[in-house]
């Protein structure tokens, strides 16, 4: 078993972030893995205030870091992520990426480097997630995994070899718009994503995560992801890059998976009625994410 490098990015939130490194100590292999911090460079004052209260965070914290990134001038979210993904998949072949605003199960690193094990053959995977989009659906049947047309950055992981095959450029952004199949496909994954992909495309978001589903969808590469989610998200809100129209998900049971999870015959399903629910379940932020933007880009005279 690899113990697969963890990279783990943060900004202006300190408080997630002391949060989320509080959840990943419960994991008992964690010295397993080699730990990489990047954190980007500030915009203002206000900023420079929150990156030193996160330095004394990582230096009081019973967590051995290989190295701490902290750049001096202020990427932004994608790039950051992209090009320290990039650094640390140079000298390895899968990581596993996490940002400040997530708290995890004790479960969750396992799952994600585990299945980096266990499928790194399978290329018909592109990532593995942490999350499940269907923790809260009901179903007949049972399973342990699924697998998603549609990928999620909320603690995930993937190979070299997938990543370093992602065109991130803009011009690849708008040859989806000229094509009538790749956005009927698309939409197929998700009703939002055509949407978020037009935002990226006309500068009103800078997503990593949109593109890597464009890439994803375009390759047909598949998510693994846990029947019930080992991963919750708590960063929606005001200092928040993409989430801030949203309002925090509620998960009911967090952490629902079996202590002999690892130790059994795993049952994972593909199947056409999980995708349709994770397509259709994103209908909502389709409003949220129109109203938000509409109102911050005075598209319309909101009171």
């Amino acid at each position: 078993m690899n113990y697969f490098p963890i990279i783990i990015f943060g900004y202006n939130r300190p408080k997630l972030l002391e949060s989320c490194l509080s959840s990943l100590k419960k994991y008992d292999k964690l010295k397993k893995h080699k730990i990489f911090f990047f954190c980007d460079g500030p915009k203002n004052d206000s900023d420079k205030k929150s990156i030193r209260e996160i330095k004394n965070i990582l230096n009081l914290v019973d967590i051995k870091f290989e190295k701490k990134f902290f750049l001096e001038k202020n990427y932004g979210l994608a790039k950051n992520i992209i090009s320290g993904v990039s650094k640390i998949l140079k000298k390895n072949k899968a990581a596993i990426i996490l940002e400040d605003d997530l708290y995890l199960s004790k479960n969750a690193i396992p799952f994600i480097n585990f299945f980096l094990n266990k499928k790194k053959e399978d290329k018909t995977i592109g990532s593995v997630s942490a999350y499940s989009y269907i923790h809260n659906e009901k179903f007949t049947y049972k399973f342990d995994c699924y697998y998603s047309k549609r990928h999620c950055s909320w603690a995930w992981g993937t190979w070299t070899d997938r990543w370093k095959n992602i065109k991130w450029e803009s011009t690849y952004v708008a040859k989806h718009f000229k094509n009538k199949n790749d956005i009927q496909n698309f939409d197929e994954i998700g009703q939002d994503l055509n949407l978020l992909l037009w935002a990226q495309k006309n500068n009103i978001i800078n997503s990593w995560a949109i593109r890597f589903n464009q890439n994803c969808a375009n390759k047909k590469l598949l998510s693994l992801q846990p029947r019930y989610s080992l991963v919750r998200n708590n960063g929606h809100g005001k200092n928040a890059t993409h989430q801030r129209y949203k309002k925090n998900i509620l998960i009911k049971n967090f952490f629902k998976i079996r202590f002999n999870f690892f130790k059994k015959k795993i049952k994972i399903l593909y199947n056409n009625d999980i995708n349709q629910r994770i397509r259709l379940m994103h209908k909502k932020s389709i409003r949220l994410f129109i109203f938000y933007w509409a109102s911050k880009l005075k598209i319309f005279n909101f009171k």
